[in-house]
C-alpha cells in the first residue's frame, strides 16, 4: 500500500494511510468502470465497499441491472446521466459505529429522563411495564417504546415526544389523585 503512487486530482490530499486507501480505492474503482463502460455497459452507479468474507482471499464482486428512467436536463450539455461512484467503509463496521452512536443517544435521553422522573415504579408505569426495580428491563422498555429518538426526522421526533409527553402526564396525575384522594 505505501509503495503505490495513486494519480490524485486536484482537489485530493493523501495525508493519512486512510486518505490513501480510499485513493487507490477510488482509482480501482473508476478504472473497472472504465473497463465496463469500452465493453459496451453503461454504468451509473458503483461502489466498492467493504465487507467481512469468509476468507481474506476472496473478493466479491456482485453486478445488478437496474432500469432507471432519467430526466433529460435542458441545462445539462448532455443527456447522459449523471455517474455516482463511492468508496464505502466497511459494512460491519459501519453498523457497529451506528450502533454505538444510537445505544449512547438512547442512553442519555434515558438518563435525562430518569433524573427527572427518579422513581422506577413511576418510570415502569410510563413504559406501561410491570413495576419493576430492575434498570435493565426499564432501558429495554424505553429503547423499544422510544428507539426512534436516536436519529428521527422532525415528524417522528414530534410524534414519539408528544407521546411520551401525554404519558408522563397521565401517570404524573394519576398519581396526584391518588395522593389527594389519600388525605
Amino acid at each position: 500500500m505505501d509503495y503505490v503512487d495513486v494519480p490524485l486530482k486536484k482537489w485530493e490530499t493523501s495525508k493519512t494511510r486512510e486518505d490513501k486507501i480510499y485513493q487507490l480505492l477510488g482509482f480501482q474503482l473508476g478504472k473497472i468502470d472504465e473497463l465496463l463502460c469500452n465493453n459496451g455497459l453503461k454504468v451509473i452507479r458503483s461502489t466498492i465497499q467493504g465487507e467481512k468474507l469468509e476468507f481474506n482471499d476472496i473478493i466479491k464482486v456482485q453486478l445488478s441491472l437496474k432500469e432507471q428512467k432519467h430526466n433529460l436536463s435542458k441545462n445539462r450539455k448532455t443527456n447522459n446521466p449523471l455517474k455516482v461512484k463511492s468508496v464505502v467503509p466497511c459494512l460491519p463496521f459501519t453498523q457497529g459505529i451506528v450502533s454505538d452512536f444510537a445505544s449512547e443517544r438512547l442512553s442519555k435521553m434515558y438518563i435525562d429522563l430518569m433524573k427527572v422522573i427518579r422513581s422506577k415504579k413511576l418510570m415502569s408505569e410510563i413504559l406501561e411495564i410491570e413495576v419493576t426495580e430492575d434498570e435493565r428491563k426499564l432501558y429495554s422498555a424505553f429503547c423499544e417504546q422510544y428507539g426512534e429518538l436516536w436519529l428521527p426526522t422532525d415528524d417522528t421526533k414530534q410524534a414519539l415526544f408528544d407521546k411520551l409527553r401525554k404519558r408522563v402526564e397521565k401517570v404524573l396525575e394519576k398519581q396526584s389523585d391518588k395522593e389527594h384522594s389519600e388525605m
